[in-house]
């Protein structure tokens, strides 16, 4: 097991944030994220909540600013996931596709999509990857917030012919995504997800004629955490301090895990600042 002073774990806004400005303060720090620099805001059709990047940024031009920001700083970057961190003798142990050992851990793995359970019959339509396949057709997204919105732009933006689906008459997204997809010819249908049927070559809504081909859900997110111990008790990682402490010390939360319910790019790069500046001070404390 290799040792290095603080490993951050997540690779999106929050994470490259405070790996880069540790690196840059000096402080040994290992990267390490499952999947693509920049996390779940490559996935954003416009970012316009940061006052710092031009109005209409696309999630992936940001994502890639950030990504450029922590490489410039000659950070060391591990592809893989952490599936358990275990806090043993004042030192955190991280399994999973690498092992590491580190005084400090910054935690900024983001959120992920919650599942819905669907009838058995649905699954051949369902939709998971992040990736919008070639093809277009009709794409049915179920729900009626901020990313089964923006999600829609993208679907539409690709070329599919977009529903949304949504239980609620009251929809939870912001009004100018609500907007942009009135005006770009995304529908809008409200109904369960219990009455979807199927038909010849796909499934349709409720008293509708089209047939669909593809399914995507969106009903919400969820902190995304790997299993954490501290000295063997299982530990549910909640930021007691100001700058994302935990009550381990030496773990620090920081982007949407740390604010679920406010997910804004600008909180995320303050708060993985925070956590940098953090970490230094309990890295310094005798």
């Amino acid at each position: 097991m290799k040792d290095c002073v603080v490993a951050v774990v997540g690779g999106g806004p929050a994470g490259l944030c405070a790996a880069g400005q540790l690196q840059r303060m000096g402080v040994c720090t290992v990267l390490l994220e499952k999947h693509r620099l920049g996390g779940a805001v490559r996935l954003a059709h416009r970012l316009d909540n940061c006052p710092t990047m031009p109005h209409g940024t696309s999630g992936e031009e940001a994502a890639e600013l950030l990504a450029r920001f922590a490489l410039s700083a000659e950070l060391p970057i591990r592809a893989g996931e952490v599936r358990r961190i275990a806090y043993m003798e004042g030192r955190f142990h991280l399994y999973g596709n690498t092992e590491l050992r580190a005084k400090a851990v910054v935690l900024a793995t983001g959120l992920r999509d919650k599942v819905l359970k669907l009838p058995p019959s649905l699954h051949p339509f369902l939709w998971t990857s992040h990736e919008i396949p070639q093809a277009s057709g009709r794409v049915l997204i179920v729900g009626g917030g901020d990313v089964a919105f923006d999600r829609a732009l993208s679907w539409r933006k690709a070329g599919w012919d977009v529903t949304l689906f949504h239980r609620s008459a009251i929809l939870r997204a912001l009004p100018s995504l609500v907007q942009e997809a009135t005006r770009l010819g995304v529908h809008r249908c409200q109904g369960r997800i219990e009455d979807l049927r199927l038909s010849a070559s796909g499934f349709s809504i409720p008293d509708g004629m089209e047939t669909f081909q593809r399914l995507v859900i969106h009903i919400g997110r969820e902190p995304d955490v790997p299993e954490i111990t501290a000295d063997g008790e299982r530990f549910i990682p909640v930021a007691a301090g100001p700058d994302g402490e935990c009550r381990i010390k030496g773990l620090f939360l920081a982007g949407d895990l740390r604010h679920p319910e406010q997910r804004m790019l600008s909180l995320a790069l303050g708060d993985g600042m925070a956590a940098a500046l953090a970490c230094q001070r309990f890295l310094s404390d005798p």
